[in-house]
């Protein structure tokens, strides 16, 4: 009777014959052809090292080139925007300097350009007068920002106009109005007034409350009247003189 061996395969019988047997392949563990060779083994790892560097090659050095180019292109624009940001703030000034004087502040009190200095109550109160058209001023208000006239003509039309410190005079409104009314002359509207009436007020004070806000002539009474800051009335006569304070 035949043997088998481990894997079912017969076993041959020595015949006694010298010549050497065929040696018999080895199998893989799972009987399904031969099984694999050291040699072929390192072949095959040497195969994926290759691989993975070339790998490594073709995507590895694009992308560090990639991030070397982008911050160089980002310090480039950093670098030209303050460059830029650099020139034209200077330019700027330069320009705002030699071109654009700073407008003057508007004035305040008795400063400079106040209306309410005689110096420039009087050429203002001329250009109104030019825009009146013959009508006759009944209320006159005056602050260092700016004049305030009302005029009534002969037929009754009510004219309003205004002279800021920074233009030219203009007249703002007209309407008709009703049976003439008693004016003022315009003689009678001393132009050194507001500025008497203001000193007046603050008697040498230097604090913010005691400064005159606004006067205000009335042709119905032919007085002046000072309010200052705090509040506080005071009233003369057509020239501005003997300011005194109202119940004081």
């Amino acid at each position: 009777m035949s043997e088998f061996d481990a894997f079912g395969r017969p076993i041959a019988k020595d015949s006694g014959s010298s010549s050497p047997s065929t040696p018999t392949p080895i199998q893989s563990p799972t009987g399904f052809g031969p099984a694999s060779t050291p040699r072929r083994a390192r072949g095959t790892r040497m195969g994926c090292a290759v691989a993975l560097a070339l790998l490594l090659l073709t995507v590895g050095v694009p992308i560090a080139i990639g991030v070397l180019a982008f911050s160089q292109v980002s310090d480039t624009i950093n670098s030209v925007t303050r460059s830029l940001s650099r020139s034209f703030t200077t330019s700027s000034s330069s320009f705002t300097t030699s071109t654009s004087p700073a407008p003057p502040e508007p004035p305040t009190d008795l400063s400079h350009e106040s209306m309410l200095r005689r110096a420039n109550l009087a050429p203002a109160l001329r250009e109104i007068r030019r825009l009146a058209n013959g009508s006759t001023p009944t209320f006159v208000r005056v602050e260092a920002l700016r004049v305030d006239v009302q005029t009534i003509g002969r037929d009754g039309t009510i004219r309003n106009l205004q002279r800021p410190w920074d233009a030219k005079a203009t007249v703002l409104s007209t309407s008709p109005g009703g049976p003439r009314s008693a004016g003022l002359r315009w003689s009678q509207i001393n132009a050194a007034a507001p500025q008497r009436m203001s000193e007046a007020v603050r008697n040498g004070s230097t604090r913010a409350a005691n400064q005159l806000t606004y006067a205000v002539l009335l042709a119905a009474t032919k007085t002046w009247s000072a309010f200052r800051s705090d509040g506080t009335l005071y009233t003369a006569g057509l020239s501005g003189r003997n300011a005194h304070r109202l119940g004081g």
